[in-house]
């Protein structure tokens, strides 16, 4: 930077030592004074390509200067279309800004220009259209990139997005795949949340210990982790509530005697109610376990149906 500020004071209009210096200071974490140099060699050039390119790179990701950089980004696209980091860096900043269809419009284009990594591509647009909820776009996209490259991340990303359209046969053959590949935090985390999925479709108490044994392997790499806004030990622990929840009779259920009056069983049924109540119980099956105490209270409140199922049951 010296020898830049040497050259500077001899010449103040050496446009190379200026974005020479921007560089530096942007690799010595001085943004401020890089988006500085980089606006002084625009204003020598005001069609220099690499000014606006790198001014954008330090406006949109470490000034959060985000329209700034989107027209800079502009500015360095209009000197060179098929300047390829260019457009995937200003995907990435309509991405971290939820602009996805911008986003897609950039990745659409490489999908031209950038030939010969289509498999990163389709990815990116496929996390895209992800983000954008429209599952079989991302499905579409990430499958295309496996076909170039069988990466665990992108089986890991396909798995989510057919979870998301329940096909949940396919979702779980690619999270296998992605943990037979390439064993990892994250895959055993999302299958994990996947199996609780799985299980309120299922209604299969089997899907919730596969789902403990994957958090369990999470717990054990970090267990500062929180999962709905409690600790991963605790979210296990009410995972392991719910399948004892699921083995009890309605009278476990409302925790009754299965003598209690009507009226103790109302009063039962409300406290419990509203314990589980889905807004103010963040248990992944809240709404399962509310529709259990109401099932319960339902049968349990009728005589006739109260009769029948003592019958049937003891």
């Amino acid at each position: 930077i010296e020898l830049f500020n040497n050259v500077i004071e001899i010449n103040p209009n050496h446009l190379s030592s200026f974005l020479c210096r921007g560089l530096a200071n942007m690799h010595t974490s001085k943004y401020e004074a890089a988006e500085n140099d980089f606006s002084k060699v625009i204003e020598l050039d005001n069609n220099n390509f690499e000014g606006y390119y790198h001014r954008g790179y330090v406006r949109g990701f470490f000034l959060d200067n985000f329209l700034g950089a989107l027209l800079d980004y502009d500015k360095a696209i209009d000197n060179d279309e098929n300047h390829i980091q260019s457009r995937y860096e200003r995907a990435e900043l309509y991405q971290k800004n939820h602009n996805y269809p911008h986003a897609i419009k950039d990745y659409d284009e490489l999908v031209s220009i950038d030939t010969d990594n289509l498999d990163k591509v389709f990815y990116r647009r496929g996390i895209c259209n992800f983000e954008f909820t429209d599952y079989d776009k991302s499905i579409s996209d990430y499958t295309k990139s496996l076909e170039i490259s069988l990466d665990p991340n992108v089986l890991l990303a396909r798995a989510k997005s057919y979870s998301k359209v329940k096909n949940y046969q396919s979702a779980l053959e690619d999270f296998n795949k992605s943990i037979d590949i390439e064993p990892s935090v994250e895959s055993y985390y999302e299958r994990g949340l996947f199996w609780i999925e799985f299980s309120k479709n299922k209604e299969n108490k089997e899907f919730l210990r596969n789902a403990i044994n994957d958090l369990n392997i999470v717990k054990e790499s970090d267990s500062s982790i929180q999962i709905n806004g409690v600790t991963i030990n605790d979210f296990i622990a009410s995972l392991l509530r719910e399948i004892n929840f699921n083995e009890l009779n309605f009278y476990e259920i409302l925790e009754v005697d299965k003598s209690a009056t009507s009226e103790e069983i109302t009063k039962r049924w409300k406290i419990l109610l509203k314990k589980w109540h889905p807004d103010v119980n963040k248990h992944p099956n809240s709404k399962e376990m509310t529709k259990k105490i109401n099932q319960a209270y339902q049968t349990l409140i009728d005589p006739v149906k109260r009769k029948k199922y003592d019958e049937q049951n003891f």
